[in-house]
């Protein structure tokens, strides 16, 4: 096998560049940013004219989070790409926020431990941030908010170029630990809403992007879903802290997936809660469980746009009572 090192694709980082042994059309990268992937041959040079960078990045984030997971036999193509780019949003400023002090709690051993900061860009793939100068400003802005001691110092000079003094490690302050615990049981207030939905279905995903995902914005919250290539094994800790940090998950119970009743009773375990939708002409097949007590918005090929509409209206009526 020949082995080289070449940019990642997705995070332009320096990786190791090996022809799959298996499909002679894709090349295997290994980044310390995003894992391990397989991609089209055609991908590795026309990307950067496919995508612009904060479309890369986005992809980074999403391989780079799964990376543990990732099943090196699934193929990044440019359908592919595409689908993801129409359905996902990097996260807001708030959410970074989030993002990096759960991530940084899960790294540290305790109160007193520190990070050293060596890898600036793989940081920024695991929180999400769309490049180095937006996690800087992230970190300043959970130093200010006296989440994390001092690291870094920001000035621009005069060409306006960020510049970044390093201090210190990131280390959470005693506020930062317990606002880290405050997400890690979802007491932190959330815009946050996450779908629970089987992947690799073309209906679905065209009813999630074009009808459910537009409803819930239209009520104030980002609709989410975890898109990795399902591998065998109970669902990891990351799922968990997304149900934990929602402030409501939608439960597409349309061919029978289980994984979905899974995310649905959990949330529903800790007080999240939960609406369910499901196909007209698969709902009494596909609920394998009762759910005549729960709100269930059923839809067709025909309805989809009322049916918007009324998860719109259920959504602002949930939280308007909870208030």
């Amino acid at each position: 096998m020949n082995t080289s090192n070449k940019n990642c694709v997705l995070c332009g980082q320096l990786a190791e560049q090996n022809p799959s042994t298996s499909e002679p059309l894709n090349i295997i990268y290994k980044c310390k940013n995003c894992g391990t992937y397989s991609i089209n041959i055609d991908l590795v040079d026309l990307a950067k004219e496919y995508f612009d960078p904060h479309e890369l990045s986005l992809i980074s984030h999403i391989v780079g989070r799964n990376k543990e997971k990732w099943d090196v036999n699934f193929t990044i193509n440019k359908v592919w790409i595409e689908k993801i780019i129409q359905s996902h949003k990097l996260p807001t400023p708030k959410v970074l926020l989030d993002n990096l002090i759960l991530w940084l709690g899960n790294k540290l051993s305790g109160f007193g431990d520190k990070y050293e900061i060596k890898n600036i860009t793989s940081i920024a793939a695991e929180v999400g941030a769309l490049n180095e100068d937006a996690l800087y400003q992230i970190i300043e802005e959970a130093q200010n908010q006296n989440l994390l001691k001092e690291a870094i110092k920001l000035q621009r000079d005069s060409l306006g170029t960020l510049v970044v003094s390093l201090i210190g490690s990131l280390e959470l302050t005693y506020r930062g630990w317990d606002y880290y615990e405050a997400i890690e049981k979802g007491e932190i207030e959330s815009k946050l809403a996450f779908m629970a939905m089987p992947f690799g279905n073309d209906e679905l995903d065209n009813v999630f992007v074009k009808y459910w995902k537009s409803a819930v914005e239209d009520s104030g919250f980002t609709l989410e879903r975890l898109d990795e290539k399902a591998t065998a094994g109970s669902i990891d800790d990351r799922l968990r802290q997304t149900i934990r940090r929602s402030s409501f998950i939608i439960c597409e119970l349309t061919n029978a997936n289980n994984g979905a009743y899974w995310e649905s009773g959990f949330a529903e375990g800790i007080g999240v809660p939960v609406i369910y939708t499901c196909k007209e002409e698969n709902h009494k097949n596909d609920s394998h469980f009762d759910v005549n007590h729960h709100l269930c918005i059923i839809w067709n090929d025909n309805n989809l746009t009322e049916k918007s509409k009324e998860l719109s209206s259920v959504i602002s009526e949930t939280f308007k009572m909870k208030k």
